[in-house]
């Protein structure tokens, strides 16, 4: 009896034996198991740490660029501020600097025309001094009665300069020729030749232009002059001196003719 009991006990060992020799694989990947979890677990928690650091950097990096922001919207603001305060300083600049230069440009423009004026005078007294020192000699060999009686036009004539000072004198002009007209002679008329074209020379435009009356042509009383002693109508014999009149057209002093 007690022998079958202890075979059942023998198989009973025998098998929790064997069973156990089963359990043992399960226990070990049980194991595994945990410690593998025991990993992942360790593995979330560090991703979860990080997942939250991140996210406060993503927090102050947004407030960074929150504050950049705020200081590039402050910056365009100061820009536009300053760009329209240049731009209208700038403006103002240039409107002052245009009228400077509109200034500067008048004044060469004046400049240049009271250089024109005192080169084309320079130019017109060098070209005549010749001249001049030929006419004022003649003018020398006047007799004193004659250089006396024309005192009121060139003066005490002790001079060049002087006498031209005279022959240049519009109301000059017309009283030598009158005198002239009274008194012909040949020297006067030179001079006067000399005074008249010295007095169209001071001006661009010349105020004045001779008569051209010539031999043969009839007696025309707008443009000439008889001597007393000619017909009362016919044509010019000789022309004694010639007239002159204005450039427009009008005449000032008929010409001195003598006729057939």
């Amino acid at each position: 009896m007690w022998i079958d009991k202890f075979e059942e006990l023998l198989e009973g060992i025998l098998e929790g034996l064997k069973a156990r020799k089963n359990i043992q694989p399960l226990n070990e990947e049980i194991k595994n198991l945990r410690d593998e979890n025991s990993k992942l677990q360790r593995e979330l928690d560090a991703a979860n740490s990080t997942v939250e650091n991140l996210r406060g950097d993503v927090k102050k990096i947004s407030a960074e660029r929150d504050d950049l922001e705020r200081q590039l919207k402050n910056l365009r603001n100061d820009f536009d501020v300053q760009e329209k305060n240049l731009r209208a300083d700038f403006n103002r600049q240039l409107d002052d600097v245009n009228k400077n230069l509109d200034n500067a440009n008048k004044t060469i423009s004046d400049l240049q025309r009271d250089l024109d004026r005192a080169t084309y005078t320079a130019n017109f007294y060098r070209q005549s001094y010749s001249g001049l020192d030929k006419i004022y000699k003649l003018y020398l060999t006047l007799d004193e009665d004659t250089r006396y009686n024309l005192a009121g036009i060139f003066g005490a004539g002790d001079t060049a300069t002087g006498f031209l000072s005279g022959a240049v004198q519009e109301s000059h002009i017309d009283s030598l020729w009158d005198y002239i007209a009274r008194h012909n002679d040949e020297t006067l008329q030179k001079i006067f030749d000399f005074a008249f074209e010295m007095y169209n020379k001071g001006f661009r435009d010349a105020p004045y232009t001779r008569l051209d009356i010539s031999q043969g042509d009839y007696y025309d009383d707008e443009f000439m002059r008889r001597t007393p002693s000619s017909p009362q109508l016919g044509k010019v014999n000789r022309v004694l001196f010639q007239g002159y009149k204005y450039s427009t057209g009008n005449v000032i002093k008929a010409s001195i003719v003598e006729l057939i």
